[in-house]
């Protein structure tokens, strides 16, 4: 058993490695500020934009876009270093290119080294968190690691496919890089399976759906070729991070299994899951068979999913349609389809209620399956 001094001691070098590293993540975006603002005058140009090979802004003049501007990607070796934005066109063959760019790629590099391990190091203690508890020490150790005082919002996003390291390696940085922005503040963003969490301030996040919805969006036309799914949600206390994280997890887990990609808020209401979840399993699952058993037959698996994407859209025939890819008239004919076998009318707000509801337990019902339930 570890005594009480062994345990301060421990904790204290915890501390100590924690500093540590802030303070080498301050040496290292100093210096990469060092190197753009004493190379940008040599370029002769009044306006200048530096973005990583994952699209991050890094540096920018404090003046007005122009109308016209030029690009230049800066290669080092064969390797994307960044691209420079700049009011002249600056020619790749410039000597002056080739030096400032040998001199960013190595300071990038060792910025975004330090970056990916603070990632991993918060991804250590959430991992605390959802064996242990929000002990004293782990709350502790989350503060020294940045994480501010509640309320927060939480986000998470995974590739939803089996991909190779690199491209994982891919969307780790491109997200990181567009919550961090090379501030001065190092967000609470650690990794988890195929992605990465953050837990960030509430008050810097006026709208989560629209902010998480652009993020995606910009990864998706980035890289159209690798699907992502992704999830968030808000936690007002201290005392439900935990469950919050654990949540999180298992609704990661559950659409890893299923391939479900997009934003998994349409899968799992917020308000309807905080009211199924305190209900026996038994009861969900009287509630899904008594609301929904026709359209639970493999053989109509087109109509159930029809279903629960126009009821997520407000029963949007045109929404559901470039949801699911197909022709609008698809999308009626299921719902007509639907409303048969379940003699219910979606015009009927009750109808709707009850389906939704059970939609719901039914998600509950699949995520306990993969989460180890019985």
């Amino acid at each position: 058993m570890i005594s009480r001094k062994q345990h301060e001691t421990t904790l204290k070098r915890m501390m100590d490695v924690v500093m540590d590293a802030q303070q080498e993540g301050i040496t290292a975006l100093s210096t990469l500020r060092h190197v753009v603002e004493e190379w940008a005058p040599v370029f002769h140009t009044h306006w200048l934009r530096l973005i990583d090979s994952h699209g991050t802004v890094f540096y920018e003049s404090d003046t007005t876009t122009p109308t016209i501007h030029y690009s230049l990607p800066l290669i080092f070796y064969g390797t994307p270093v960044a691209t420079l934005f700049s009011s002249r066109c600056i020619s790749p063959e410039d000597g002056d290119v080739r030096v400032f760019t040998a001199e960013l790629a190595m300071a990038l590099n060792m910025l975004q080294r330090w970056a990916e391990t603070e990632a991993e190091r918060r991804s250590e203690k959430i991992q605390r968190v959802l064996q242990s508890g929000l002990t004293e020490d782990n709350s502790l150790l989350l503060g020294l690691c940045g994480l501010t005082e509640p309320p927060w919002v939480i986000f998470a996003v995974a590739m939803t496919q089996g991909v190779p390291f690199q491209h994982m390696h891919q969307l780790r940085r491109f997200f990181l890089g567009r919550l961090w922005r090379y501030q001065n503040s190092f967000p609470f963003v650690g990794w988890i399976p195929n992605g990465l969490l953050a837990i960030l301030p509430r008050n810097q996040i006026t709208d989560p759906v629209k902010f998480w919805t652009h993020l995606t969006t910009e990864w998706e036309k980035s890289y159209p070729q690798f699907p992502i799914a992704s999830y968030w949600t808000s936690c007002e206390q201290s005392e439900q991070l935990p469950s919050e994280l654990a949540r999180v997890q298992k609704i990661m887990d559950y659409a890893a299994r299923e391939n479900h990609q997009g934003l998994l808020n349409r899968l799992f209401d917020r308000h309807a899951a905080g009211f199924l979840v305190n209900l026996p399993r038994a009861s969900l699952v009287q509630l899904v068979q008594d609301i929904l058993k026709p359209i639970l037959d493999p053989a109509h698996q087109d109509i159930l999913m029809t279903v629960r994407e126009y009821l997520f859209h407000h029963q949007s025939v045109d929404k559901t349609a470039r949801t699911l890819y197909v022709h609008k008239n698809t999308v009626i004919y299921r719902i007509h389809q639907a409303e048969n076998l379940l003699h219910h009318d979606f015009q009927n707000t009750e109808c709707v209620a009850q389906t939704w509801l059970a939609l719901q337990a039914l998600s509950l019902l699949r995520l306990e399956q993969w989460s180890g339930g019985e």
